[in-house]
């Protein structure tokens, strides 16, 4: 019995790695609470994760709202300026209204386009924010060039959210338990992942 709850044992292990998990998501979503926070919120949320997947995960809480604090600003401005590029499309999306014309209905293929596109583009800000010190500006022109470079991988990172939220809310009365406790952490964990991939083969290309 002693041997089921030693802390080497790799059932404890993975129990606390999904205890972890819901920490940093239930953290998330309170810090998430204000609206404007949204961005550093998501930022701090990528910077554990990582932690996680590299086994540096000790005084996650106190790291997690450390860094939350200390790196507030950046993302912060990214997420208003998407918001407010997202709702200036939503507002000609509404004055289109249900035009059936052809030309209305290419200008919303281009609008949803390019909330799509800006909304990946914010991801990778957030996942750079949280592995990299740079200007915001810097940051933004970086996501955008790598979003570009690595296709494959920036349509994956969208297909796992959009695929995470369809599955969610379509068994969301089977799942609501899991939702609220690992909804955000178990997409942004693989998300974390490509992120990790993406910058890596980006500085050693850097290098070469």
């Amino acid at each position: 019995m002693s041997k089921v709850f030693n802390l080497e044992n790799p059932w404890m292990k993975f129990l606390g790695k999904v205890f972890d998990l819901m920490l940093i998501n239930l953290i998330t979503l309170l810090l998430m609470i204000p609206i404007v926070t949204i961005g550093p919120a998501i930022t701090a949320m990528f910077y554990s994760l990582n932690r996680i997947i590299t086994g540096q995960d000790t005084n996650l809480l106190s790291e997690h709202l450390a860094f939350f604090k200390k790196n507030i600003k950046g993302p912060m401005i990214v997420s208003l300026l998407h918001f407010s590029f997202v709702l200036g499309l939503f507002a000609y999306l509404t004055i289109l209204g249900e035009s059936t014309a052809s030309s209305a209905i290419v200008l919303k293929i281009i609008i949803y386009v390019l909330m799509t596109c800006s909304t990946l583009l914010v991801i990778y800000a957030y996942g750079l924010f949280a592995s990299f010190n740079n200007h915001v500006f810097v940051t933004i022109k970086n996501s955008f060039f790598l979003m570009i470079a690595y296709i494959p991988r920036t349509i994956l990172i969208g297909a796992i959210y959009i695929g995470f939220s369809l599955f969610f809310f379509r068994f969301l009365a089977i799942f609501a338990p899991i939702v609220f406790l690992l909804g955000l952490v178990l997409p942004s964990l693989l998300v974390v992942l490509l992120l990790k991939s993406v910058f890596a083969t980006a500085i050693e290309k850097t290098e070469a």
